[in-house]
């Protein structure tokens, strides 16, 4: 994995540990990237973390699950 791309997963982490919610504009934002990069890169998180996220339609954001 390329640097830039650890960053995010690293800031990925962080702010759901920070804050238990995070959206693509909170990736989009941070790093200036566009929505499809956003995308991916919360679809690898979720690959390598897979039970420690669930999304919440209602709030459009995927939230950690307390237990991980």
């Amino acid at each position: 994995m390329k640097w830039a791309a650890q960053q995010r997963q690293i800031f990925i982490k962080e702010f759901l540990d920070e804050y238990s919610c995070i959206n693509r504009s909170d990736i989009i934002a941070k790093f200036s990237i566009g929505p499809a990069q956003a995308t991916r890169d919360l679809q690898i998180y979720i690959k390598n973390n897979a039970k420690a996220l669930v999304y919440n339609v209602t709030d459009k954001c995927y939230e950690r699950i307390e237990n991980n």
